[in-house]
């Protein structure tokens, strides 16, 4: 926080007014042509009105506990309906009331405020806090929703269904306590309770000036219109008849690219109060709204004079000279825009609110169009007060997220607004146990609205053109760039990090290799894939920006050989490493042969960092395997093939004195040569692991290998991951979810980092699995593709598989074959690094393909070779010859990806040919050169009696 107020002889008075779900519905802020409201406007014209403020998270309690605190509600984890003093944050937080009551201020209020109100913050309250949103029609026995409006909307309730004349019902109760309302005609009935705390507020403030004291006040004033019910005086009705009423402009298919409804229940209030007020008008949209909207109209033109008054009352006082007013409200209201009726969403209606700021030293008339937020108000306050001590109670408190509006009314040209750029709101009342990274976020700059959702789906709009927001450009290429910069402004508000200066070097120069691979994804367990159940927002991302390919390959469907395929870009039967190596330390045989150059090797050579984070399972001999022994500068995982993932499970400390996987399974993790003990789940290490490398390594060309052994067995999750996931019954599929959701975490974070560097123009990044899932052992899900990891069908090593390259590689699909043999092969030839010419990659550079600059494909064909089973496969085209013993089959994946249709009996001389390529690639391979896991007494008797 920035403070700017120059020391002033005396302390200001302050009083704050706030309204309830108001929007910007009036005079001065244009939000409806027919909005009266003469007492606001008057004050913006001797005051500053803020063009573009807004609510920082728009639905009630969430957004006073923040404004009240100073503290976002992302890093409160305030998204629910939790008094403030009860909340795991705020209540080590000083309210602002609170502060203001330790500098010596007498502090008055009335109405509301706080969503739950504090007494013991002031020293003087005013009305019965019951009585707040009141009057309202009573039965005799309960509260109910005004005569007037129509079935099905009146049931929803006494508050929202409710909205109407005070003439028009016979019997009123103030409120909870059914304190009888007095109502005979307009001229003889009790006063409501807006006009109540305007009336104890204008005595108050005769009464202040009476004493003779210099002891400045803060009062607050909150006034509960225009929440519903939407009760005012008939005269406030007769402002608005119905037949002479607009409605804002309206576009049918608005809500049509919107994603707030694929993200929340449908059936939750903004979109079911909507249907259900034109239901309950026979459809009929321009009637159902305009007895909405009357009603809506006559309540701000109501509070409006309720405000006018209280603002006669400081004007004709002594204190004018000496006391800043702040007006505005918690959040907005969204009047049918979008098929939503209500707050809590993150378009222009919903979250913009009025803010004016009139103060003696402040300037007049002025508009101030940078967008600010209700998070701001506390540091202002306490910068032009000048008040003194911490904000927190304690460590555990949050810190103030605003900052200081001073700078942006007052008459000091000299001092600048210090604050961001745009202003972020949160779709927040989720629910109390929802976390930051699980909210749906929405930033407003001056000319733009970039709205970004849980799932990864997209909003953006460009106010200076759209200002009803229409048009959703989130999905055209040409604005990319802007979405971009949005979203590392809004990502910079959410997870804030010191800024690390990075040199700057050509995107083409030496650009980074990334390759996130995981363990046993199934094919169809990304967004990108189709999956339903399970949210990639991150890994899609990286699809979405870059290319997905349809038909990738990994060289072998388990892990160890297909990983020692990626390594050296070659098919790994060319050297012997066709078995998942058993966990021996002491054996130099047992992994990858030393006279094979890994991509590390090739990369070091002309000045690449490079790192294996996670799992390595190319062989536990310290010598000849370990992988600062092969070419890598840095290690950070395990040597074998599996791992748990519980910190407090790791029970063994040096990974080299054991034999067999069980125990490996529980080894510390290892940094370089050394065993380190963790206190974290085991995804969430590796990820903070790789933003360390990255950002420790961002000025120089680097490889990062992160190998996640996630979602490989076992199955295991944090509460957090689990808890997304209910909607899941089947609790193997549940964890198997919550396990991919973590590392989604990580791979967001992750390219969260590399834009927040500016190295994502010189990164390439790789995110695919090892091979297929092995549906019945951890609920993974291949979708359309036949059986699982270890099969020579395409659900054993058919995998997700993406590529991005931020300016180089467009965003497309490709569907051609390719195979992770190619990564090697890529990053050589855009580093030009070396590589063995006795030994020739098997893979291609990618990169002229997907920028489309080679439009035939990549390999002729795609093998592969299990040779203790005796099972080969050869895709060739859109034909794959399958070889079990010596059963052959054949099958079109482009009719038929399932291979459910065999045609080998009809096409036999195509089952000739392409066995004719399988067997010219075999006569090139050599044996296995090692026993593997099925070869162990532990393997070959797993899951059996002996």
């Amino acid at each position: 926080m920035v403070l700017h107020a120059e020391e002033k002889t005396s302390k200001p008075n302050v009083v704050f007014i706030m309204c309830d779900d108001l929007n910007d519905f009036q005079g001065v802020f244009g939000g409806h042509p027919q909005a009266k409201t003469p007492h606001i406007d008057g004050m913006a014209a001797k005051g500053v009105r803020f063009m573009n403020a807004q609510s920082n998270v728009p639905v009630c309690q969430p957004s006073r506990n923040s404004l009240f605190t100073g503290v976002y509600p992302h890093v409160s984890g305030d998204f629910g309906w939790t008094k403030r003093t009860k909340q795991a944050v705020l209540k080590n937080n000083k309210a602002l009331i609170g502060l203001f009551k330790e500098n010596g201020y007498y502090t008055l209020g009335s109405g509301k405020l706080l969503h739950s109100n504090e007494r013991g913050l002031w020293n003087e309250w005013g009305m019965n806090d019951k009585h707040n949103y009141g009057p309202f029609p009573f039965d005799g026995e309960k509260l109910m929703p005004h005569p007037d409006v129509p079935a099905p909307f009146n049931s929803i309730g006494a508050i929202d269904g409710s909205y109407g004349r005070l003439s028009t019902c016979s019997k009123w109760t103030y409120g909870w306590d059914k304190k009888p309302f007095r109502y005979n005609s307009e001229d003889d009935r009790d006063l409501m309770q807006d006009e109540l705390h305007t009336k104890w507020a204008t005595k108050k403030i005769k009464e202040l000036e009476a004493k003779d004291t210099d002891q400045p006040f803060f009062m607050g004033v909150g006034y509960v219109n225009p929440h519903t019910p939407l009760y005012a005086p008939d005269r406030f009705f007769d402002l608005f008849p119905i037949e002479s009423l607009v409605l804002n402009d309206y576009f049918e298919t608005d809500a049509a690219d919107t994603y707030l409804k694929d993200n929340i229940d449908p059936n939750s209030k903004g979109y079911k109060y909507y249907r259900m007020l034109l239901e309950s008008y026979d459809g009929d949209r321009e009637v159902a709204l305009k007895h909405f909207l009357q009603a809506y109209l006559a309540c701000v033109a109501f509070v409006d004079e309720q405000i006018g008054e209280v603002l006669n009352a400081i004007e004709e006082s002594k204190f004018n000279d000496n006391t800043i007013v702040v007006l505005t409200s918690d959040h907005g209201w969204q009047m049918g825009e979008k098929d939503y009726l209500f707050k809590n969403s993150p378009w222009e209606k919903s979250t913009r609110i009025p803010l004016v700021i009139k103060a003696p030293d402040a300037q007049q008339g002025a508009q101030i169009e940078q967008p600010v937020s209700l998070v701001d108000i506390y540091p202002t306050l306490v910068d032009y007060c000048e008040l003194k001590g911490e904000t927190k109670l304690n460590s555990n408190g949050g810190e103030l997220g605003g900052y200081s509006m001073v700078p942006l009314f007052d008459t000091d040209e000299n001092t600048k607004w210090q604050g961001p750029n745009g202003a972020l709101s949160i779709v927040g009342n989720v629910g109390g146990k929802t976390k930051a990274n699980e909210q749906h976020y929405s930033y407003r700059t001056k000319d733009w609205r970039y709205i970004r959702y849980a799932d990864g789906k997209e909003e953006l709009y460009y106010h200076v053109n759209d200002p009803n927001e229409w048009n959703n450009l989130a999905d055209l290429p040409k604005y990319k760039t802007t979405k971009k910069g949005l979203y590392k402004e809004m990502s910079a508000i959410i997870n804030p990090r010191p800024k690390i200066e990075v040199k700057h070097r050509s995107a083409t120069d030496k650009p980074n290799l990334i390759v996130v691979m995981t363990d046993d994804l199934g094919y169809a367990d990304v967004g990108f894939n189709g999956c339903k159940d399970i949210p990639t927002p991150n890994i899609d991302r990286i699809a979405n920006e870059g290319v997905s390919f349809t038909n990738a390959y990994t060289s072998y469907s388990v892990c160890g050989p297909s990983r020692a395929g990626f390594m050296t870009g070659r098919y790994q039967q060319r050297f012997g490493f066709e078995r998942n190596p058993q966990y021996r330390p002491n054996d130099p045989n047992m992994g990858l042969p030393n006279d094979e150059m890994t991509i590390a090797e090739s990369l070091v050579q002309v000045g690449y960092k490079s790192t294996v984070i996670g799992k390595w399972h190319l062989g536990a001999n310290k010598e000849a395997h370990h992988p600062l022994n092969r070419g890598f500068t840095e290690f950070y995982g395990h040597l074998g093939g599996g791992h748990r993932f519980f910190p407090e499970e790791l029970t063994i400390e040096d990974s080299y004195a054991i034999n067999g996987e069980t125990d490996s399974y529980r080894t510390w993790i290892m940094r370089d040569h050394e065993p380190v003990k963790t206190d974290k789940y085991l995804t969430d290490e590796f990820s903070d692991e790789a933003i360390s490398f990255v950002e420790r390594n961002a000025d120089e060309p680097f490889f990062m290998f992160l190998s996640y052994n996630a979602p490989h067995l076992p199955l295991q999750a944090t509460d957090e991951c689990l808890q997304r996931f209910n909607h899941i019954k089947d609790p193997e599929r549940k964890t198997y979810a919550a396990m991919v959701s973590a590392v989604d975490d990580g791979v967001g974070r992750l390219l969260d980092t590399l834009e927040d560097l500016d190295i994502d123009e010189n990164t390439v990044i790789c995110f695919l699995s090892d091979n297929g899932g092995p549906e019945r052992k951890n609920a993974s899900d291949n979708g359309p593709l036949r059986e699982g990891k270890s099969s020579n069908y395409e659900g054993g090593f058919r995998v997700p598989f993406a590529l991005k390259w931020e300016g180089q590689v467009a965003p497309t699909v490709y569907d051609f074959p390719i195979s992770s043999l190619d990564i090697f092969a890529t990053i050589a030839d855009l580093s030009n690094s070396p590589v063995n010419a006795d030994k020739p990659l098997d893979g291609v550079n990618l990169i002229p393909y997907v920028q489309g600059k080679n439009k035939k494909a990549p390999h002729q064909s795609i093998y592969l070779r299990k040779f203790d089973q005796k099972r080969y496969a050869v895709r060739n085209g859109d034909y794959k010859l399958v070889v079990n013993g010596e059963v052959k089959e054949l099958y079109n994946l482009s009719k038929d990806i399932g291979e459910k249709n065999n045609l080998a009996s009809k096409m036999p001389e195509k089952v000739k040919s392409l066995d004719a390529i399988l067997m010219e690639w075999a006569d090139e391979l050599i044996d296995p050169n090692f026993l593997g896991l099925m070869h162990t007494e532990q393997w070959k008797y797993k899951g059996k009696k002996k």
